[in-house]
């Protein structure tokens, strides 16, 4: 079961056994050795027993784990959810829909961009902000 871990309770300076991990973030103390085993999770040389790690060490290997599933996106692409990677709309199925919700303190506004995969057909969303024109008054 893939988990968000918040990497703000990690202490850098401080070392974790593997139980204090698995409360930490909730989970059982075997996922936290399937990290050692599996995932590359490296503990301090010389801990044996109780496995102890270096806080700075648990931050960096959770970023990194974090980083790989993250996928940047161009203008005109989609995260499809069925083929779990960015994929380019339809073109004839393209549409913008402009709301009048204000996002953030710089004045713009969210519009929903909709389209289809191209490979597979379903609909997929996103999000995107635009400017609204304001027209000019002579008075």
């Amino acid at each position: 079961m893939a988990s968000r871990y918040n990497t703000r309770l990690i202490r850098k300076r401080r070392t974790y056994t593997t139980k204090e991990i698995a409360a930490l973030f909730g989970m059982h103390i075997r996922s936290v050795l399937q990290w050692v085993a599996k995932q590359g999770l490296s503990p301090i040389e010389g801990s044996s027993s109780p496995y102890l790690f270096y806080g700075e060490a648990l931050y960096d290997f959770l970023t990194k784990k974090k980083q790989k599933h993250k996928c940047s996106l161009l203008e005109d692409e989609f995260y499809c959810l069925k083929c779990k990677c960015r994929r380019k709309g339809l073109p004839t199925e393209f549409s913008i829909t402009k709301t009048e919700t204000k996002i953030g303190s710089k004045g713009k506004f969210k519009a929903i961009k909709m389209s289809k995969c191209e490979v597979c057909g379903i609909k997929l969303y996103r999000f995107a902000t635009y400017q609204k024109e304001v027209p000019d008054r002579i008075n």
